[in-house]
């Protein structure tokens, strides 16, 4: 079982693409790591010691019909699949803790200036920070009012 990440900030883009890891986890990536889309439109950051569990956790049940699930269904995961690895890159981290995002994986999350990191436990999803805040701002107003 891989190190959790459980980190969060706003971080500045450089100009080549570039954005420090949060320190505090920085450690558990190593020299590099696994980069790709998500849905949101997002991306997610992979230590490779975590790829394995992440891997079998969301990715194993998505080949056709298994665990149950309709043909239709299947064929849509399948499609979902193909996107994510299709995009995965591995990214070295330079020796002050930053890694590059291409330009094509920025485009995708609408990422310009800042990103938002925040962890997931296995992996950290980027977003730009407005489109974080509008993908939570309806969950986290129903949040608030949870009789806990």
């Amino acid at each position: 079982m891989g190190e959790k990440l459980y980190s969060y900030g706003i971080y500045k883009l450089d100009e080549k693409g570039r954005i420090f890891l949060p320190a505090k986890n920085r450690h558990v990536f190593g020299e590099e790591a696994l980069l790709t889309v998500w849905p949101g439109p997002s991306l997610i950051l992979i230590p490779p010691k975590n790829f394995p569990e992440l891997e079998e956790r969301y990715f194993s049940g998505i080949d056709f019909l298994e665990k149950g699930i309709d043909e239709k269904q299947a064929m849509k995961l399948g499609k979902f699949k193909n996107i994510i690895y299709s995009f995965l890159t591995e990214q070295k981290i330079d020796k002050s803790g930053r890694i590059l995002i291409p330009k094509e994986h920025l485009e995708y999350a609408n990422i310009s200036k800042e990103a938002r990191i925040v962890g997931y436990g296995l992996y950290y999803r980027i977003w730009d920070p407005d489109l974080y805040r509008q993908s939570i701002s309806e969950p986290l107003e129903e949040f608030k009012s949870l009789p806990i």
